[in-house]
């Protein structure tokens, strides 16, 4: 997409999306469909989150995209291409529980619980990001 978005024009006309412009900076919208989440931001591009497999990402951001142009927010000639660039593992370690404080001691790493009630821990190598809540 790449062209910049008036995301108040975007939120009326998608029905179900939610902004929150003091927390992000973007519009989330809900695919129920196909159980996707889109993140649409002012410069026009977006990402996908929760679906599990590299085709049903494509058939989750065809759908948008085509819910896009049919809303008029963006020209009918508008095409995409789709990378996955991220993998997610959630991770539930029976028995344990993490003291969010003393890990944020012991990584100097931030934590503001007013904030986000998690933390993110970024390993240099490899690569990753880890959260902890």
């Amino acid at each position: 997409m790449g062209q910049a978005k008036d995301l108040s024009v975007a939120n009326l006309k998608l029905e179900g999306s939610k902004c929150n412009w003091k927390r992000l900076s973007g519009l989330s919208f809900k695919l129920k469909s196909l159980l996707a989440t889109f993140l649409l931001f002012k410069n026009g591009h977006f990402v996908c989150t929760g679906t599990k497999t590299k085709t049903t990402t494509e058939k989750a951001t065809t759908t948008f995209l085509c819910l896009l142009k049919e809303k008029g927010l963006v020209s009918n000639q508008c095409t995409f291409e789709c990378r996955v660039k991220n993998f997610v593992a959630s991770v539930n370690i029976a028995g344990a529980s993490v003291l969010l404080e003393q890990f944020t001691n012991d990584f100097e790493d931030i934590y503001d619980p007013d904030k986000f009630h998690a933390v993110s821990y970024k390993q240099s190598e490899p690569q990753a990001t880890f959260w902890a809540s």
